[in-house]
């Protein structure tokens, strides 16, 4: 001990110490910054599935990729992760030139998750689906995809304008969503500060732009810029994936590893969920079932707990509806009472009379590019199945009628100003545990979008059969 005490006490140890630190210190600068640099050059790493507020997209968009990064996406039903490459300009897409060098027949899709394929491989997105089906049938053609996860038509129309126009389109196609509806106005759906822009209407109804404060002053905030540099780092968002993300799930929504049936997999009671159970169920709020699992809220249930509770609350035959209820899913805190069981569309409020402003913009947009619009909706009765698989909406008929009159309302404002209207003749079939399509959704939706070329622009898709028509 007094030969280690005077080791340590000899002039010369403590900068022998500090020196190996340093070396180590820097040894250690060293390699993050290589391998920083290596991965940012090879193989840009997201760990989100819809874009991201610090991607270089971002700042005209509000969130989305920066050019060639890794995006993560996961199959909701088997766990299977997907890594998909954003191209050059930052969208799930191939590289695409804004010449049109070839004389193909350019089709461009503006929309959100459903265009981008949130949960589907590069190959099952519905655009790929699409232009290889053109291709396969000797059409030189170009299906172009500009979505991102959670946009609306104010960000379809911004994108568009600065970046869409410059593919010149011979079509632009518009992928409704009912989100469309409620994530306009300012301030919507806790969006306010995420967007650089928003839209709304004048005294005269008229489309008015405006740059949005909140986003700059959002971006700004120290700890904001703080996160930003480190969810920029390549590094730190593997360490975060690696850790982080499998511990709590942030990313995937399949089944976590082990919970391969029922017994096994994590249910949990919340406010939401026992406001649904007294709906679906038509219990009072003193309902035993009820008042046993409030003692419960905001935690996770096992299985073996919960059955037990319904057959002491004597509702065995209810025990399928009350698991499902209490599956512990991210989209069920999304229940409300109005949407079980949802009223006819109004389409004199303000989230309705600006969506068709947005859409006319488009149509005036292409117009002076000569190109033409077609509308597309993509909720159909595959969503309403699925809604009602998870009862989302009441199983009346007047529920799931009302569920659907947007697609006539769509069908009719599209005919009666010069917007072309693609037909829903497929059921776009959704994952079990998420309200996405998976591939056999998306290939059905691509095959509608292609019946309606082959019946709308048979003339525009034969003079691009076979020889490329020559640049415009």
């Amino acid at each position: 001990d007094g030969g280690a005490a005077a080791l340590r006490n000899h002039p010369g140890y403590t900068r022998r110490v500090l020196a190996r630190a340093a070396l180590v210190a820097s040894g250690i600068t060293v390699a993050w910054l290589l391998a920083e640099a290596l991965l940012r050059v090879f193989s840009p790493y997201s760990v989100t599935t819809i874009g991201h507020v610090y991607a270089e997209n971002a700042r005209r968009y509000g969130w989305g990729y920066s050019p060639h990064e890794l995006i993560r996406l996961c199959d909701p039903d088997t766990g299977e992760v997907f890594l998909s490459m954003a191209n050059n300009h930052g969208w799930r897409d191939r590289d695409r030139d804004y010449v049109n060098a070839t004389g193909a027949f350019r089709i461009l899709v503006l929309g959100d998750s459903v265009t981008f394929g949130a949960i589907v491989p590069d190959d099952a997105v519905m655009t790929r689906l699409l232009e290889s089906r053109l291709r396969a049938d000797g059409i030189h053609a170009e299906v172009i995809n500009m979505s991102y996860g959670g946009w609306s038509t104010d960000q379809e129309l911004e994108a568009l304008m600065l970046e869409g126009v410059l593919y010149k389109p011979d079509l632009i196609v518009v992928q409704f969503c009912s989100n469309d509806l409620v994530c306009h106005r300012q301030g919507a759906a806790g969006l306010h500060d995420m967007k650089p822009f928003y839209y709304d209407l004048n005294a005269e109804s008229e489309l008015i732009r405006h740059d949005d404060p909140l986003f700059t002053r959002h971006a700004a905030a120290p700890r904001n810029v703080a996160i930003g540099l480190l969810k920029s780092s390549e590094v730190f968002k593997r360490l975060y994936s690696l850790f982080i993300v499998r511990r709590y799930g942030q990313i995937s929504k399949a089944p976590p590893k082990g919970c391969d049936s029922e017994r096994t997999y994590p249910y949990r009671v919340t406010n939401t969920r026992l406001e649904q159970l007294k709906v679906v169920l038509n219990l009072d709020s003193w309902a035993h079932l009820i008042t046993a699992l409030e003692r419960r809220t905001d935690s996770d249930v096992p299985y073996d707990e919960i059955t037990r509770i319904v057959r002491d609350a004597g509702m065995d035959e209810h025990m399928s509806t009350v698991l499902r209820i209490l599956e512990k899913r991210w989209f069920q805190e999304g229940w409300s009472r109005s949407a079980y069981r949802p009223a006819p569309p109004d389409t004199t409020t303000p989230e309705w009379r600006l969506y068709f402003t947005l859409l006319a913009k488009i149509r005036d947009v292409a117009r002076q590019q000569g190109a033409r619009v077609a509308l597309f909706c993509e909720t159909d009765r595959g969503h309403v199945d699925w809604d009602l698989s998870w009862l989302r909406i009441s199983p009346d008929v007047a529920s799931q009628a009302n569920s659907l009159k947007h697609y006539d309302i769509l069908k009719s404002y599209a005919k009666t100003n010069g917007i072309d209207f693609i037909e829903t003749t497929r059921l776009y079939i959704r994952a079990r545990n998420d309200p996405h399509p998976n591939r056999q959704g998306c290939e059905a939706m691509a095959q509608d979008i292609y019946d309606h070329l082959r019946s709308d622009y048979a003339a525009d898709l034969e003079r691009h059969r076979h020889q490329p028509a020559a640049p415009r």
